[in-house]
């Protein structure tokens, strides 16, 4: 995975290893924008399973979807060892910034406030854009290329983004992935490998319904999307509405609701 290389690689700028540390938690716990940016430190926990003969890890980390408190909750996700390494290292390169502004948040600006969420699209297409290659986004078509987002390399770009850069790249398309997208994949990657519930509980829904939501096979995604709507699919029901990211996601569902109806009928 390039963005576990792009920790460890000397040359690269501390920015652009904090957000490698980030598109591997991403990756790794399907986390929420708002649920990444307002992650802290020291707060990767250590437990014993199989009766105390082994040791793992949990993330513990605040989420403000599916709760009803306006202040959040706390909830946990469960810790693969690359989300260990990528926590513990965003941790140790974090620490200046969270000195100096007295802070506990990891992702912190200049100014020691928390990354903005146009910040952080912008450092993530930056990443994204530096490993078209790595990733084979060239390789993809159909229905795979869809689900990225489409971006231009524009002055903005050329000014901002913290590694070599070149001019002609300027005007020039390449394709990025959404902190949402993460989420879906991360639900298709363990969908076969783990139970639902082990899954519902990773992704902090309420029901496994709202997990089915995710998957990318079209029977399950019709029934569950079919159980959650109102009959012409223009409306959600409000605990799936809470889960997506946006109203634009909400349409984005309202309208595969409605593909999914008229195909029923």
């Amino acid at each position: 995975m390039c963005a576990l290389k792009d920790i460890d690689d000397k040359e690269l700028s501390i920015r652009n290893k904090v957000i490698s540390c980030a598109v591997v938690i991403l990756f790794y716990t399907g986390m929420r924008r708002n649920e990444l940016l307002s992650l802290e430190a020291n707060k990767l926990k250590e437990i014993s399973i199989f009766k105390n003969t082994k040791k793992a890890y949990v993330l513990e980390f605040m989420t403000y979807k599916t709760v009803r408190e306006s202040n959040g909750r706390w909830t946990k996700a469960k810790a693969f060892p690359e989300l260990v390494f990528a926590y513990q290292s965003l941790e140790n390169l974090t620490l200046p910034v969270r000195k100096e502004h007295q802070s506990n948040y990891l992702f912190l600006n200049k100014l020691g406030n928390i990354l903005g969420k146009p910040q952080l699209i912008t450092h993530l297409d930056n990443f994204f854009h530096r490993h078209q290659n790595d990733i084979g986004i060239a390789n993809l078509e159909g229905k795979e290329l869809q689900q990225l987002k489409k971006r231009v390399f524009n002055e903005d770009h050329y000014k901002i983004y913290g590694y070599p850069k070149k001019k002609e790249w300027i005007n020039q398309p390449f394709y990025s992935i959404s902190t949402h997208q993460f989420r879906v994949a991360l639900a298709n990657n363990l969908k076969d490998k783990v139970s639902l519930e082990w899954l519902q509980e990773h992704m902090n829904h309420l029901s496994q319904e709202m997990t089915k939501y995710y998957f990318r096979d079209d029977d399950e995604m019709k029934e569950t999307l079919i159980y959650k709507s109102n009959k012409d699919g223009t409306q959600l029901d409000l605990t799936l509405k809470d889960d997506l990211d946006s109203e634009e996601k909400v349409q984005e569902a309202c309208k595969i609701i409605n593909e999914f109806l008229t195909q029923k009928n």
